[in-house]
């Protein structure tokens, strides 16, 4: 009797640490993701396990969230991490990129709740604003917990910008669970699009989101490879100023490696890094009057505009020549800027815009989808 009990908790031992083995071994060998670096998703029968990563600047936590499907049966080792039943039906979103990736799933109408309604460009999401099944839920800075409360989304897809926030802890406190979304911080313009992704796992619908992004991604390569085909590599500059600081790209960003894919020298390219760089006037004066195009003119709308609050730019080439180029004009109805909303998503678009501004020789004739020169 003694032999058995040992034989059976042997066979018990033995099959547990073959389980734990077994999912350690899918869990290296199955991710879904490709090009983002802060995103990894695991898919099991019945559940996938997603990790969330690059949260924020300078901090390595990993967020782990377990989305699964009704009555799943999942290991016990997982048990710790926030569980979330999918499809999601009912969530609220936090940022502007989110809508696109939603809207080619065709679930747009699963978005209840948003901060900021005016920031919305997308005509199919503000019919849903328009007919009230999207409701105002503050802004980022301050969201309106009595409304979450009232809504009781089954999901809010929050971003992190330093720390973790008090008002997500305390809707996780009350029942509403937070998972994080940290597309904005990808560097490769298809990383940042592959995030499509985290929505089809939200949303039970991991191929079509796959499907999506691979037509993104071979669309974008295709476009890359043309612009190899250039016989000219354009000087760029990018960029604009703030109450007279000069922000502009680093050279690992992500408006910076588009700009390299579209065959651009970017003229600021000595500065490392993924975010922004603070230039003195000075600087900028000395280093771009050369540039042949200016893509990216900030808050101006217009030639006389630009010129009047900086009239030393009059003999740059860019500006000479009419080169200059603004994402900021294009607009839905309430102000929303179409480029903040949908670029991350439809990066290959954006490359498609500078390529016909850089080397207008290697497309046919189009408009742009994004870049307005500037009046």
């Amino acid at each position: 009797m003694k032999h058995l009990f040992f034989g059976i908790l042997f066979f018990l031992f033995s099959c547990k640490e073959k389980d734990s083995k077994d999912l350690a071994f899918a869990d290296l060998m199955n991710n879904e993701v490709q090009f983002a670096k802060g995103l990894v998703i695991k898919t099991y029968p019945q559940y996938y396990k997603v990790m969330v990563k690059n949260v924020f600047e300078n901090n390595a936590k990993t967020f782990t969230y377990i989305f699964h499907r009704e009555k799943a049966i999942i290991p016990d080792s997982l048990k710790f991490y926030p569980h979330i039943t999918i499809p999601v039906n009912k969530m609220v979103v936090t940022s502007t990129t989110h809508i696109p990736a939603l809207e080619l799933l065709n679930k747009q109408h699963h978005i209840v709740g948003f901060p900021q309604l005016d920031y919305i460009s997308s005509e199919k999401t503000r019919s849903l604003i328009d007919a009230k099944k999207i409701i105002e839920v503050g802004n980022n800075q301050q969201l309106n917990i009595e409304m979450l409360l009232q809504l009781q989304p089954e999901v809010l897809v929050g971003f992190g910008v330093d720390a973790e926030s008090a008002t997500y802890q305390k809707l996780q406190q009350n029942g509403i669970p937070v998972c994080y979304n940290a597309e904005w911080r990808e560097q490769h313009p298809l990383g940042r699009a592959e995030w499509i992704k985290f929505f089809g796992v939200l949303t039970d619908d991991l191929p079509n989101a796959t499907q999506k992004f691979d037509e993104i991604k071979q669309s974008y390569l295709a476009l890359q490879q043309k612009a190899k085909q250039a016989k000219t590599t354009p000087i760029v500059m990018s960029g604009s100023d703030f109450q007279g600081i000069w922000y502009v790209p680093q050279k690992d960003s992500w408006a910076v490696k588009v700009l390299y894919d579209a065959n651009a020298k970017y003229l600021f390219n000595q500065f490392k890094g993924s975010g922004s760089e603070k230039l003195s006037m000075e600087v900028v004066l000395q280093q771009a009057s050369q540039a042949s195009f200016w893509i990216g003119t900030g808050q101006y709308e217009t030639k006389n505009q630009l010129l009047q609050s900086l009239p030393s730019f009059k003999d740059f080439e860019a500006v000479k020549q009419n080169k200059m180029f603004t994402s900021s004009s294009k607009k839905g109805p309430t102000g929303g800027i179409l480029f903040y909303e949908l670029a991350s998503m439809r990066p290959d678009l954006v490359l498609e815009d500078l390529i016909r501004i850089l080397h207008p020789d290697l497309l046919a004739p189009g408009t742009l989808h994004f870049y307005e020169s500037l009046p």
